[in-house]
């Protein structure tokens, strides 16, 4: 199967444009959120997301040809509320203050997930949704390089002279460490992520000092 044809098989069909027709797909968006984090993806069916919606099944079909479509709708939303906080972080204006606070911002915009069980739980189920359907690897595979070039970006802006190749690879290596974080004990998950933003500053800052 094509790329162009994944795609065509997680393409909404319709786009909602007025007010109502956009209360509609988030519930159904909302739905699906819900039913995931009780239940999993295992045994989701379109009919179970319009009841919970409380919407015609027919209606679903309005908006995504598919389960998949719908899975895919939610992890891109979920993958870009880590990408608009990368696109809108203001490095040059927090270098400013100094390359220890610039670094600090940082370290805790990339590497720190919700602490909330709710969205941590979801997560993990999200996460690994990715491998399950093609079109979602190659969603993530996207992610994956925005956030990598999103930190190659902010390391040159403070200063590294690190080749570009490694500098990936740590922006690589910081994401992955993000994520670890969503599959941490939840009776440790708070001491985690202290000690993962300390260990992210003081890998950042070897790099500047190199």
């Amino acid at each position: 199967m094509t790329k162009q044809q994944l795609s065509r098989r997680v393409e909404p069909r319709k786009l909602p444009s007025r007010s109502n027709s956009r209360a509609r797909v988030e519930a159904i968006l909302a739905a699906t959120r819900e039913l995931i984090f009780r239940h999993g993806l295992e045994g989701l069916t379109t009919n179970q997301i319009a009841e919970h919606a409380g919407i015609p099944v027919g209606s679903v079909y309005q908006y995504f040809p598919n389960k998949q479509a719908i899975v895919y709708a939610l992890i891109q939303d979920w993958l870009s509320v880590l990408e608009d906080k990368l696109d809108a972080f203001p490095m040059e204006d927090y270098l400013q203050k100094g390359r220890d606070y610039a670094l600090q911002q940082m370290s805790m915009t990339v590497t720190v997930p919700s602490t909330f069980d709710y969205e941590r739980k979801l997560g993990r189920i999200l996460l690994g949704a990715i491998d399950l359907y093609p079109e979602l690897r190659e969603l993530n595979d996207a992610h994956v390089e925005f956030c990598v070039e999103s930190s190659v970006k902010f390391l040159k802006a403070a200063g590294s002279k690190w080749s570009v190749a490694r500098l990936r690879k740590l922006g690589r290596y910081i994401l992955e460490i993000r994520r670890t974080l969503y599959y941490t004990p939840d009776e440790i998950v708070a001491d985690a992520i202290k000690w993962q933003e300390i260990a992210t500053i003081a890998i950042i800052s070897q790099c500047l000092d190199d």
